[in-house]
């Protein structure tokens, strides 16, 4: 009998939206591509609100002003190199550009 233990790893961040217009649809679109990317699950929260990081819908439904805090929550043998890819994309998009 063979046993295959599959360890799913949790992680977690905080980000601020530097951004002056928020996180509107092209930021959003970009969080979406980066965490497409990734077979973890990466759910994104705001104020109690908690949206689908792969789904543009309910990142933009989120409402995140500038200055937001967002919790970052991935779930997932890639959970680690996820959060790394958003949190590289936060610090990339500097606030005038989108």
């Amino acid at each position: 009998m063979i046993k295959i233990s599959t360890t799913l790893q949790t992680c977690r961040m905080v980000l601020m939206v530097a951004n002056a217009r928020g996180l509107h649809l092209r930021p959003a679109s970009q969080l979406v591509n980066v965490a497409s990317q990734f077979d973890a699950d990466i759910v994104v929260e705001h104020k109690g609100r908690k949206a689908n990081a792969k789904s543009l819908i309910g990142v933009v439904t989120l409402r995140a002003d500038e200055g937001a805090r967002l919790t970052v929550k991935a779930r997932g043998q890639d959970a680690p190199e996820a959060l790394k890819a958003i949190r590289d994309l936060f610090c990339l998009v500097s606030p005038a550009a989108a």
